[in-house]
């Protein structure tokens, strides 16, 4: 029940709380190729496979750019955003993929350093990328503004249909 993991987490919302929902998974693996933008081509995917609910499972590849905004960034002051224009291998991307995305990466350069944050596009790919996307088919997932952080953020609904567009 939404209470359960409320027990745990006495400081979280009510809302929060009615967010912690299971439902079974549907997984998509695809191959984007180089010189493909990854926000657009994964928003594309969600678009034409209908999807409701989805996210990154996981993601190896590399890029050539990238457009991030970096963790001390606040509503009232966004542009703290790191422009990158070289190879990066892909470490790690996450993140939801409904109404836009809220993504976020950790990129290695050719000496192994790491760098990361929000994805705010330009993100292409160099050589290839390997994805594994699921798909939460008793949920949809929505963004709402949150006055505590200034940014839409997620909200997780149950699913009236759990018809899905999963035709490959």
């Amino acid at each position: 029940t939404a209470q359960g993991p409320c027990k745990a987490y006495p400081s979280a919302r009510k809302l929060d709380c009615a967010m912690a929902m299971a439902s079974p998974l549907v997984c998509f693996t695809l191959r984007l190729g180089p010189g493909e933008e990854i926000q657009s081509a994964l928003q594309k995917f969600v678009q034409e496979k209908r999807l409701k609910a989805p996210f990154i499972l996981t993601c190896v590849g590399s890029v050539s750019s990238a457009k991030l905004r970096l963790a001390n960034a606040t509503a009232e002051n966004p542009s703290e955003i790191l422009e990158l224009d070289q190879h990066y291998e892909i470490v790690s991307l996450v993140g939801t993929l409904n109404h836009g995305g809220h993504l976020h990466i950790s990129l290695a350069d050719k000496d192994g350093v790491v760098v990361g944050g929000h994805v705010m596009g330009n993100l292409t790919f160099f050589t290839t990328a390997e994805i594994v996307i699921g798909e939460s088919s008793n949920l949809t997932y929505g963004r709402e503004m949150d006055d505590r952080t200034g940014f839409r953020e997620l909200v997780v609904n149950k699913r009236l249909n759990h018809q899905m567009g999963t035709e490959v």
